[in-house]
């Protein structure tokens, strides 16, 4: 959208007091997300009444204006050609042609799909976005060459549920293909034009075929992230999830083939209604078993609208945050433990920060450069190769090779 906005010849300000324009990019996954929004959204029209204020993604605010043409064009694009093998492109393409290509991030993304077609219990996300629908494959092959023209070295993979991505017969693991091949070196001895990475991807079949592609390609990031939830079956089944805990577990094994280095993330929730002690150490002891490198960890908490919000044996909510301090000190352990493993590895690091020298590794950790003398003529979004030196709270230090 900034992009957009700066090609048409907007500036970008420093304060809210300078601005013509507001946007809010707002959230209602979780009530508190929701109310502190609309805490946002309402501060904003209080001490800026003449400013003109936009409310984007899934935050209801009837008040604001809630689209710019930048996102309605988005829009259209996404919405106009859903998945389907008949589908005619030439909408959409001719819309993208001339989007602006926005440049102040360090890593592109790509949007490829959005909206989702699951019922779990406890999400409203269906609710503000719809069912599920991808962004046209040549669409998504154009604006990655865009990309790598511009300069960048990284894509990321977004949208609400990758995995059910789906356009033209091409799912998500041919897409992931096809985009590695784009960001590939003529030369397999050079480094790559760019890398993918893959945001979270839910367990399953189509997964485990994503995970064949990593394979196959060594510019597909070695990190996968996975929405797991519970360690326990009868928690997701109660969530309605679709998968078990085999599965979660197959997937991940999968990866560690693919390389025994591969970062591991997971999405955990504690506290769901019903969840009992035993349940919960299930959870532990999967965080145990497969050893994730980032676990991002969070108590249950009621979204009016949801099956989940109804749901009997509602957990105390100091049991639900008190679990999830337990499940983050031991992620937070094995974080610290795994890292310790790259020491003496070779890794390829994506800069970020040109003056501290760091950037994220293809196994999304975070790596400093110890010989800044060495990168004089490194830039923002070069690919560097570096060897790991040191492990410090869950980072990285590492010299160029």
């Amino acid at each position: 959208m900034e992009a957009d906005y700066l090609a048409k010849g907007w500036e970008r300000t420093e304060s809210h007091s300078d601005a013509d324009l507001i946007v809010v990019r707002g959230c209602s996954v979780t009530r508190r997300a929701q109310h502190d929004c609309e805490r946002l959204v309402a501060h904003i029209k209080a001490k800026y009444p003449a400013t003109r204020l936009i409310v984007t993604g899934c935050l209801r605010d009837e008040s604001a204006e809630r689209l710019s043409p930048a996102v309605r064009r988005a829009r259209a694009i996404l919405e106009g050609m859903n998945a389907a093998d008949d589908e005619d492109e030439e909408t959409p393409q001719e819309i993208e042609e001339d989007e602006p290509i926005p440049m102040r991030t360090a890593r592109a993304y790509l949007k490829i799909q959005d909206g989702c077609s699951g019922k779990c219990s406890f999400c409203i996300v269906p609710q503000f976005r719809g069912p599920s629908f991808s962004v046209p494959f040549s669409s998504l092959m154009r604006k990655t060459e865009r990309f790598i023209e511009a300069g960048y070295t990284e894509i990321v993979l977004t949208g609400c549920n990758l995995i059910l991505y789906a356009s033209g017969g091409k799912r998500l693991p041919e897409l992931v293909d096809a985009l590695a091949r784009l960001g590939e070196s003529a030369d397999e001895k050079s480094r790559p034009r760019c890398r993918i990475r893959l945001g979270s991807i839910e367990p399953g079949a189509c997964a485990l075929e994503t995970v064949d592609v990593m394979a196959a390609h060594a510019n597909v990031c070695r990190y996968l992230h996975v929405p797991a939830q519970s360690g326990a079956d009868r928690i997701l089944t109660a969530m309605k999830r679709p998968y078990l805990v085999r599965d979660v577990v197959e997937l991940v094994e999968r990866a560690k083939r693919v390389s025994a280095l591969a970062g591991i993330g997971f999405d955990l929730m504690t506290g769901f209604p019903g969840e009992t002690e035993m349940d919960f150490l299930s959870t532990e002891g999967l965080i145990k078993r497969l050893c994730p490198s980032n676990v991002h960890v969070f108590p249950y908490s009621e979204r009016p609208g949801t099956i989940a919000a109804g749901l009997l044996d509602a957990i105390p909510r100091e049991v639900r945050h008190d679990r999830a301090r337990r499940l983050a000190a031991v992620a937070k352990n094995h974080r610290s433990q795994f890292a310790k493993k790259f020491i003496g590895q070779q890794v390829q690091i994506v800069i970020e920060d040109e003056k501290e020298m760091s950037g994220w590794t293809g196994e999304y950790f975070q790596c400093r450069i110890d010989n800044k003398g060495r990168c004089a003529s490194v830039k923002r979004r070069d690919i560097v190769e570096a060897r790991v030196t040191m492990a410090r709270h869950g980072a990285l230090v590492a010299a160029v090779v």
